[in-house]
């Protein structure tokens, strides 16, 4: 991706290219657990139970937010220490902290006192604020991030859209030209 100050940053082709054109597909960098055990393990991992049944009890459909088990995926990766490209394309991203302030300071009180005690309470604050920012339905109850996909949703004049798609064997976002 480049950047301009006229337009801020914008992905260009080097071809010409048709209306509906798929311009790329990418898999995602992070993709939430599907609900069930894999999911469960995740919680029970990185959560104070209590917590987690009061908030999930907040929500119409008595469940944890969807963008909040994306959350947990990236947390479940800082916390096991992993350095991976999806953690270095992450940085790319960008949020609003002060925007999501509310909504991180819920998730990290769903975080057991042995995963908050890795992390620290902003670096959990910038995830949820690109996460928020960044983040889309997979279908399934899962979210995906997709980091070169994302360009093209914050877009004031966009000429490309993105769609999630299914591509066996994961999820992938397909951006395509208007």
């Amino acid at each position: 991706a480049d950047e301009s100050e006229r337009v801020g940053r914008f992905m260009r082709t080097t071809t010409s290219v048709r209306a509906g054109e798929a311009l790329l597909l990418e898999p995602p960098s992070f993709l939430s657990p599907a609900p069930g055990k894999e999911l469960d393990a995740l919680v029970s991992r990185l959560c104070d139970r209590q917590a987690t049944d009061a908030e999930a009890a907040t929500q119409p459909d008595g469940r944890l937010p969807l963008p909040w088990l994306l959350a947990l995926s990236i947390v479940d990766t800082l916390v096991a220490g992993a350095t991976s490209e999806a953690m270095a394309s992450l940085g790319e991203l960008r949020g609003d902290p002060a925007q999501w302030t509310a909504g991180a300071r819920r998730f990290w009180g769903v975080l057991s006192r042995r995963t908050q005690s890795k992390l620290g309470e902003s670096q959990v604050g910038d995830i949820f604020a690109k996460i928020a920012m960044n983040a889309h339905d997979c279908g399934g109850r899962r979210a995906g991030l997709f980091v070169v996909g994302s360009l093209a949703e914050h877009s004031c004049a966009p000429n490309a859209f993105k769609e999630v798609v299914v591509v066996k064997p994961e999820d992938m976002a397909a951006v395509r030209a208007l």
